[in-house]
């Protein structure tokens, strides 16, 4: 594959440098010469390179589609058990706060519902 990326790769380069070249000796500078000498070669490289872009995606793809699939590694375990005790945390929180504000009330778990008379 780094084959693939190094011919895709030198050329772009080199159809960008004709392009500069070309609009150099027309008469283009500073500013605008890297503006459209950007513009044109991204159009000449999107129309002209497409077999070596379609098989360099065709690689990468190969390679994504090789690599061993993990149901739910380590990262996501820790980051749900953080997730989980901060929860816990806020939760806690806000009843210890709702029993300073009303100090009285019964809290949410012992309530009941009543039939209305």
């Amino acid at each position: 594959m780094s084959l693939l990326v190094l011919r895709y790769s030198v050329l772009r380069l080199t159809l960008f440098a004709a392009v500069l070249g070309v609009l150099a000796l027309l008469g283009a500078r500073g500013v605008l010469l890297v503006a459209l000498t950007v513009a044109l070669s991204l159009a000449l490289s999107y129309l002209l390179l497409r077999r070596q872009r379609d098989a360099l995606a065709a690689a990468i793809a190969a390679r994504v589609e090789a690599r061993p699939h993990q149901a739910g590694g380590a990262d996501e375990a820790f980051e749900d058990a953080v997730d989980d005790a901060e929860r816990a945390r806020l939760a806690a929180a806000q009843s210890a706060e709702a029993q300073q504000v009303m100090p009285d009330a019964e809290p949410p778990s012992a309530r009941r519902a009543h039939p209305l008379p």
